[in-house]
């Protein structure tokens, strides 16, 4: 740029001295002009070398700003699609909290409908409780000490008759499991009822069920059981009863549920009844109808004393004649004739005197004697029925051994139909231990005396004949029952298996 200003300025000199002459120029030299072209343009090259400088300056600021825009667009670009995907996440959302809303609304009118059932139902309760009554129609014994049996004893001050229902009742320590107002398996906490004897259950067969702690609640039940033979009986814990009892002249069709506890310190004499044709009998309940059942009870440091000498008499742990059911019960008492005659005399037995019905896993530790020589045998004196899985280590006995006609036996003495895996300790005194001959032709199958340790084998036999029984179906009732070895060191020795609850096949 230099040499072409120069070369400018030294035409534009050149024009101005031809034309004027060269005297015009004073004699003026080219090297005079190129020392003043010099001069002029000097501070026009600072200036353009100031420029040149402040245009890379921009230049490079140019070059940054383009980077820093590009990095911008890229993050733009960025944002905008982070924008697109939250958009859709908030409609997603707006979607949910609408659902929500309407679950809101519906919970809500189901929240305030089960609040107005729990207000009734607290409602119920604070009447019950106020009452010290638990149930449907009945109250508690303290009611029933002036009443007779065919006394209403119900009372009024609460209006809750037959709102309660129950089909099955279970007591495990201070848990009550049944069925009530549809709900299954509900579980109610007892412990906290106070001054309890007994409550009562209405089942929906219209059967009342007592639920009984002590003496007075099964004093109750006997008593209500005399008016209706179907009332049923449920144990919450051992019955210390240590009195006499006066036992239930009855055809008994309840159901009675020991839930594994036992009668205890029960004192039975002799009970004379005319409506057997003077047979007499002492012992829990006279006659266990068709309908009848007893489960998982146990009846332990009880007497059953006969002394009636008379034909036809005899003393047992839990009925006369079972016409029923008995199932997963045990005899842990003194079962006593001590009638001294002749024929059908004296005879005593754990479990039935005559068992027509059915007795299975059951089994008698009990002392068993008779005075004179008639039946006598741990589980049944005389089995017209069927017995199964059942078995005795109980003392048998009788005075008189010189007849082989009556004798002492561990199962059975008197077999005229079917009796099947059952096991005992006893050495036979007499014909032999499960089966006396009749005319009939019995079925004896599988009666085994266990001398030693063999308790193992036994109970895996008498467990598959309750399997086979339960896969029977013509059996309606099944036996929720099993043998398992007892690890109590105190009473293995006498009671080698114990019965445990299990859920039924």
């Amino acid at each position: 740029m230099k040499r072409t200003l120069t070369t400018t300025i030294m035409a534009l000199l050149l024009c101005v001295c031809t034309v004027f002459g060269m005297t015009a120029c004073g004699g003026i030299t080219q090297t005079d002009i190129d020392n003043a072209v010099n001069e002029a343009i000097a501070p026009l090259n600072g200036q353009i070398t100031a420029l040149e400088a402040d245009i890379a300056d921009k230049a490079a600021k140019i070059a940054t700003l383009e980077s820093e825009v590009e990095k911008l667009e890229e993050e733009k670009a960025s944002l905008t699609s982070d924008k697109a995907t939250l958009q859709a996440s908030i409609a997603a959302k707006e979607t949910e909290i609408t659902n929500l809303n309407s679950s809101i609304t519906t919970l809500t009118a189901e929240k305030q409908t089960l609040a107005e059932k729990v207000a009734e139902l607290e409602g119920r309760i604070n009447c019950l409780e106020d009452n010290h009554a638990f149930e449907v129609s009945y109250e508690w014994a303290t009611d029933y000490f002036a009443c007779t049996a065919t006394q209403d004893c119900t009372r009024t001050a609460c209006d809750v008759k037959n709102e309660f229902t129950a089909t099955a009742i279970t007591v495990s320590g201070t848990t009550l499991t049944a069925t009530f107002d549809g709900v299954a398996n509900a579980a109610i906490d007892i412990s906290t009822i106070e001054n309890k004897d007994y409550f009562i259950v209405m089942g929906e067969n219209g059967n009342s069920t007592y639920v009984i702690y002590n003496k007075a609640g099964l004093d109750a039940w006997r008593m209500a059981a005399t008016a209706d033979a179907s009332t049923n009986l449920t144990l919450a814990c051992d019955i210390e009863y240590n009195a006499s009892w006066p036992k239930l002249d009855i055809v008994y069709n309840g159901r009675i549920e020991g839930n594994g506890y036992a009668i205890k310190g029960m004192d039975c004499l002799t009970y004379r009844t005319e409506s057997y044709d003077s047979v007499t009998y002492t012992t829990f309940i006279n006659e266990l109808g068709s309908n009848g059942i007893i489960k998982h009870l146990g009846m332990a440091g009880c007497t059953f004393t006969n002394e009636y000498n008379s034909s036809n008499t005899g003393s047992s742990g839990f009925v006369c004649e079972n016409y029923g059911i008995i199932m997963g019960c045990y005899n842990a008492s003194t079962c006593i004739s001590t009638a001294d005659g002749d024929d059908d005399l004296g005879s005593a037995a754990g479990i039935a005197y005559r068992n027509y019905g059915l007795i299975i896993a059951c089994y008698n530790v009990g002392t068993i004697s008779s005075a004179a020589y008639d039946d006598a045998s741990g589980i049944s004196a005389r089995n017209l029925g069927t017995i199964s899985s059942c078995y005795n280590t109980g003392t048998v006995s009788v005075q008189d051994t010189s007849s082989d006609h009556y004798i002492p036996c561990a199962i059975t003495s008197s077999n005229y139909k079917t009796i099947h895996d059952c096991y005992y300790t006893q050495p036979s005194m007499g014909y032999n231990n499960y089966a006396y001959p009749s005319s009939s032709t019995p079925t004896a199958t599988n009666i085994t005396n266990i001398s030693g340790d063999g308790w193992t084998e036994a109970m895996n036999a008498m467990n598959a004949a309750i399997e086979a029984y339960n896969a029977d179906e013509t059996n309606t009732v099944k036996c929720d029952y099993r043998y398992a070895i007892n690890t109590d060191e105190a009473t293995g020795s006498v009671q080698p298996l114990v019965i445990v609850a299990v859920e039924a096949n």
